[in-house]
């Protein structure tokens, strides 16, 4: 769990690829005050609770769904990209996922984009992927 600002500043220093230098010695104390003063040991911070930077979407995946959002269509398309540009910049980014966590991704898109809760039965299998494949 992480707040909308960090998870922001996380995203942008992963797809930008920024490089901070810290002016403290690498040893800041990261607090609401801090986190604006020294942006390198804020994302180190970030890596150490946990936030992956293999996870964060790729750029182009990014700017499809704000210029679908902002289109207000429901679907995740713009009206200048085909369906198969679209399919294959996400079958490139999940080339190197398992293929697990590949099926996760494939059922939890197509829950949201039918609006479907999943069932019990849906949480338990996915509950038993993350315990025993990811951990």
């Amino acid at each position: 769990m992480t707040c909308e600002g960090c998870k922001g500043f996380f995203r942008r220093s992963v797809t930008k690829k920024i490089v901070y230098e810290c002016k403290f010695n690498k040893c800041c104390h990261i607090d609401t005050f801090m986190r604006r003063k020294c942006q390198y040991c804020r994302l180190k911070k970030c890596v150490e609770q946990g936030m992956r930077m293999d996870l964060v979407l790729p750029e182009e995946l990014n700017k499809t769904k704000r210029e679908a959002k902002a289109a207000g269509s429901g679907s995740h398309l713009c009206s200048s990209e085909s369906p198969n540009s679209l399919s294959e910049m996400k079958l490139s980014y999940m080339e190197g996922l398992s293929p697990e966590i590949s099926e996760l991704i494939k059922r939890t898109t197509l829950n949201n984009n039918n609006n479907f809760w999943p069932t019990d039965a849906d949480l338990a299998s996915i509950s038993v992927i993350l315990k025993f494949k990811i951990f």
